[in-house]
């Protein structure tokens, strides 16, 4: 595989247009500006929620839509909100910015709209690749490629106490919501429900946002994500990233910090550490049955093969990605 001229045709793309970046904060946005700029990008315009902290890219217009929410996924989605049905404020903007429409749209990891402003959204996700971002239906895609996890049920709201007394170990349950109020993240629809006291407030949360909950034992570790490219034909996966989540003392729950290491704690290991090479195994094995499940196959590298935004992993030791092999038992050995 020849990564330059992958890296020249990912340039070639980009370079000559005019291009809208959607961050939710401007400020985050930077490194993505610099990459843009040394592809010969040159007209550029940000629209994003608020400036975060940080220095400013150095673009053509920043454009604020000045969302907020109290939480994190509150936050996304009012931002999400004020992009997928912009104000008129926000639609002089770009206007002033391509009068003749002429620009392009580069989504981020929650675009969900194939336009914006009427201009088309590069990056977009189809909406059976957003169906598998629901918790609650991941031990269906997991039994079907043959992935070894934790006993696990998934019932609705009324039923998950029940489910929780037969789960539930010495360090008791997770319980975490289903779509009914769109995709979550940052455990804000995670409850950790550590005693019997827990249930009753653990359960009202979940009958006022879920029709359903996944349940399952609490494992003590550390928590990561596993990112990926699943493209037409191979699989790469990437080191774990290690999130800083906490355990809430105060209701039973987690705290996201919002924060997450670039994995390079593993890459000393890599591949000799029985624990990372199994993560890996596993999460080769679900790239395959996510491509598979959502017809990714030969699709651009959008989707992530162990949890969540394969465009933003890291990317310190991968995988080499080969041609797709006829099961499961054959990747592994092939690999």
């Amino acid at each position: 595989m020849d990564i330059e001229a992958i890296k020249g045709e990912i340039a070639a793309f980009h370079r000559g247009k005019k291009w809208i970046f959607t961050p939710d904060v401007a400020a985050a946005a930077k490194p993505m500006v610099e990459q843009l700029n040394g592809w010969g990008v040159d007209d550029l315009m940000i629209v994003a929620g608020v400036e975060g902290v940080g220095d400013l890219p150095n673009v053509d217009r920043i454009h604020y839509t000045r969302t907020s929410g109290e939480t994190m996924m509150l936050g996304i989605r009012a931002f999400m909100e004020s992009i997928e049905f912009p104000s008129p404020e926000l639609l002089r903007a770009v206007d002033a910015f391509d009068p003749a429409g002429e620009a392009h749209v580069l989504g981020q990891m929650f675009s969900r709209r194939s336009h914006l402003a009427g201009r088309p959204v590069y990056g977009a996700r189809p909406v059976e690749w957003r169906d598998l971002e629901d918790k609650t239906v991941v031990d269906e895609l997991w039994d079907a490629a043959g992935i070894a996890r934790v006993p696990a049920e998934v019932v609705a709201v009324a039923d998950a106490p029940s489910a929780a007394e037969r789960l539930g170990g010495e360090l008791g349950s997770v319980w975490v919501a289903d779509n009914r109020e769109g995709w979550h993240g940052g455990g804000e629809y995670t409850r950790w429900v550590r005693e019997p006291a827990d249930v009753e407030p653990a359960a009202e949360w979940f009958l006022q946002h879920a029709h359903a909950v996944r349940v399952m034992p609490f494992l003590d570790g550390l928590p990561c994500s596993i990112h990926g490219f699943v493209t037409g034909n191979g699989v790469s996966v990437f080191n774990p990233v290690e999130l800083l989540i906490y355990r809430r003392m105060d209701r039973p729950g987690f705290f996201y910090a919002g924060g997450a290491n670039s994995g390079s704690h593993w890459a000393w290991c890599a591949p000799r550490c029985a624990m990372p090479l199994e993560a890996w195994e596993r999460s080769l094995m679900n790239g395959w049955a996510t491509a598979g499940d959502s017809g990714l196959t030969g699709s651009p590298p959008q989707r992530d093969s162990g949890q969540r935004n394969s465009t933003h992993g890291s990317a310190s030791d991968t995988l080499p990605t080969r041609g797709q092999p006829t099961s499961h038992s054959e990747a592994l050995n092939e690999w």
